[in-house]
């Protein structure tokens, strides 16, 4: 009993001693910020933001590369340049020596939400396990255009192959000649690989790196499917997200002001790639001019796991001219 009574006294006395608990500190919100991303009048930029840092970390042309590459050493996909307008037809064909009937084909756009598996190229090769052997099917690509407008022109393409470092595939003028076969090696530290049909398979455009950024505002292609014109890839200028680093979107329409952290449980993200888009602005044509809707508000989980509230002000710079697009965000 002497013993349980000495304990008691003892462990009253250390708990007196003990200090007050401290008050947990709040998650640090941000102060309300303005951005601006320098596209150019003709939208020949693509600017990278990282939210965190309230910059445009990275700037590039979009005119200098014609496909994505998967890099991993698993990777098959192979991706159109979507700012340039780019698209596929297959012929079905595995001889590639005739001048394939383009006229006739059926072109497709890789799909805006970015998902792989849903590619204007497809599924080029058989696939059993790790291996990936080529159906030599003979592709037409339509290059787009420039940043001008003018047509880059159609070419003859067929994959050969594809290693764990490098993919192999032909290409020609659609007539036969200018015939080029090119093994390009994977770039071993960013997840696509960057190919241009004029250089002949050298990576031609520095990349930013896959870690370093939420958004990018560049040119890409929309798709829309209506009943009266059916199926039809569009230029547009907008937004989309580095999913390949999980960030993701919602959209509400509520003030800016009371989206606030308690709400995010309630909101459903999308890891689409065009998820923001191009719609926050409208073309009037009476006025020929764009005006931005500022109702839209898109919250942002960042690559991080942080969230940000965002919506935006204008697309014109302070001497009128368009391809600035200038937004209000905040980390919530």
């Amino acid at each position: 009993m002497k013993r349980i009574f000495m304990l008691c006294c003892l462990l009253v006395t250390i708990n007196g001693c003990l200090p007050e608990e401290s008050p947990v500190a709040p998650y640090p919100r941000g102060n309300t910020k303005t951005g601006t991303a320098s596209m150019g009048s003709n939208y020949v930029n693509q600017v990278f933001i990282d939210l965190g840092v309230d910059s445009a970390v990275f700037t590039r042309k979009w005119d200098t590369w014609d496909l994505e590459l998967e890099s991993a050493p698993g990777g098959w996909h192979i991706r159109l340049n979507g700012a340039k307008t780019m698209l596929a037809a297959n012929t079905n064909l595995t001889d590639f020596s005739p001048m394939p009937k383009h006229d006739s084909l059926s072109f497709f756009a890789d799909a805006p939400h970015g998902n792989i598996d849903s590619t204007a190229i497809g599924v080029w090769c058989e696939i059993s396990g790790d291996n990936f052997t080529s159906k030599k099917q003979v592709y037409v690509i339509d290059r787009g255009s420039n940043a001008i407008g003018k047509p880059y022109g159609k070419i003859k393409f067929q994959v050969l192959g594809v290693t764990g470092t490098s993919y192999t595939f032909r290409y020609s003028k659609l007539d036969g000649t200018k015939e080029q076969t090119v093994t390009v090696s994977k770039d071993p530290v960013a997840i696509k690989t960057l190919f241009s049909f004029d250089t002949g398979g050298a990576i031609t455009t520095p990349q930013p790196d896959d870690n370093s950024w939420d958004i990018v505002f560049t040119k890409y292609t929309h798709v829309f499917y209506e009943a009266t014109i059916g199926y039809t890839p569009y230029s547009v200028t907008g937004t989309l997200i580095n999913t390949a680093s999980g960030v993701t979107v919602a959209i509400d329409t509520i003030p800016f002001a009371e989206i606030t952290y308690e709400k995010i449980s309630s909101y459903m993200f999308s890891s689409n790639e065009d998820a923001i888009g191009y719609d926050w602005k409208v073309y009037d044509l009476n006025a020929g001019s764009y005006t931005v809707n500022t109702k839209i508000i898109y919250i942002i989980r960042d690559r991080k796991g942080f969230y940000w509230k965002l919506h935006f002000l204008d697309f014109y710079d302070d001497k009128g001219d368009r391809g600035t697009p200038k937004y209000e965000f905040q980390k919530i």
